[in-house]
């Protein structure tokens, strides 16, 4: 058969893509049975990025290297504590009031859409029984979720082992310096592809760094926005509110919109339609202008995902791997985009320096 033909070509690739789709599939199933060792490598590495200048600023003041750590990690702690203490105490005492009145800002919702149905001539009790249908394939689905995710151990004692896991990698690579990243460079005998090895490890480096800022500033920047509007509103409970603003913004989209929901409801059922509307337009305002503004500054171009490519990622994520699946799915994507961006530019570089190179004076013409 003629190679050339547009059946054999698409054959061609079509052989190709499964190929690539077995080796992704093959990854995966080895990174999801390594879970319990690679999420903590990889937690220890976002936090990593962060500490390393911290850690090398008091080591050019002349500090111990030891020194230098073990005040970067106390302080990293009782920074860790403050905040898990002020979020917790929003929550103790109110996580059972705050469930009932997201309850019963649902309930006033369905009746609302009930009287405003229309032609579709929905009954209070039709929204009800599809409201509760929904809940209980979520639940059915998050069932699922964690008895795959914990696999018969407690979720107290798996998150325990695996923060245990990231703090003593952790340790280790505030102490490293970088040294085991040196090691496997040095591997390569090659300069060209040594130098390609440490540029792509500049770039997924310094695009989970930016990452892990960014959805830091962009946590706070929703947490005090729509946090100040349910507390200007008067609505109950806005304290929690804010605190699980604050904590769903680690989780792309879905988190954004999860809280906007939970936080709608609840000024619905404590405040009235005119508090909801208000807080869902807050809501949104707050995400448009993230989105516009905030994001692409504090990002600092570094991770650039398209909206559709992210949604996608988090909803995989939280199916793979439940809230952690969701949070980790974003910057493996997002450093992997990267990475690879930053292959094809050195390809580009070096493709039209070897064209340079080949270019040389232009024959005379024949006599």
């Amino acid at each position: 058969m003629d190679r050339d033909d547009p059946l054999s070509r698409a054959a061609d690739i079509s052989g190709k893509l499964l190929v690539i789709a077995a080796a992704v599939v093959a990854a995966v199933i080895l990174l999801w049975s390594l879970r319990a060792i690679v999420v903590p490598i990889f937690l220890a590495i976002l936090l990593a990025t962060q500490l390393h200048p911290l850690t090398e600023w008091l080591r050019a003041r002349r500090l111990p290297s030891g020194l230098a750590v073990a005040l970067t990690l106390i302080a990293t702690t009782l920074l860790a504590l403050v905040i898990v203490a002020a979020i917790a105490g929003q929550f103790v005492g109110e996580i059972d009031e705050l469930a009932d009145q997201a309850s019963q800002g649902a309930e006033d919702a369905a009746g609302w859409i009930a009287a405003s149905s229309g032609p579709l001539d929905w009954s209070e009790d039709d929204v009800k029984e599809q409201v509760t249908k929904i809940g209980d394939q979520i639940g059915d689905s998050t069932d699922e979720i964690l008895k795959g995710v914990l696999g018969g151990v407690s979720a107290a004692a798996s998150i325990a082992a695996g923060l245990l896991l990231a703090f003593a990698f952790l340790i280790y690579m505030l102490f490293d310096r970088g040294g085991a990243f040196r090691w496997f460079r040095e591997r390569f005998r090659d300069p060209e592809r040594a130098e390609t090895v440490e540029r792509l490890g500049e770039a997924a480096w310094s695009t989970l760094g930016s990452y892990v800022r960014g959805v830091a500033t962009v946590a706070v920047f929703d947490a005090v926005l729509i946090g100040a509007a349910l507390f200007i509103l008067g609505v109950p409970l806005a304290g929690a509110l804010t605190a699980i603003i604050f904590l769903l913004a680690f989780i792309p989209i879905i988190g954004a919109w999860v809280s906007g929901i939970v936080s709608t409801l609840v000024a619905l059922a404590g405040v009235g339609v005119e508090a909801a509307l208000i807080v869902a337009a807050v809501s949104v305002a707050v995400q448009q202008l993230e989105g516009v503004a905030v994001s692409p500054l504090v990002y600092r171009r570094r991770v650039r995902l398209n909206p559709m490519v992210t949604l996608a990622v988090v909803t995989a994520g939280g199916i793979l791997g439940g809230v952690i699946g969701a949070f980790i799915a974003v910057p493996v994507t997002a450093t992997l985009w990267a990475v690879g961006e930053e292959r094809r530019r050195i390809l580009e570089e070096r493709s039209g320096g070897a064209a340079s190179e080949g270019e040389g004076p232009a024959p005379e013409p024949a006599a």
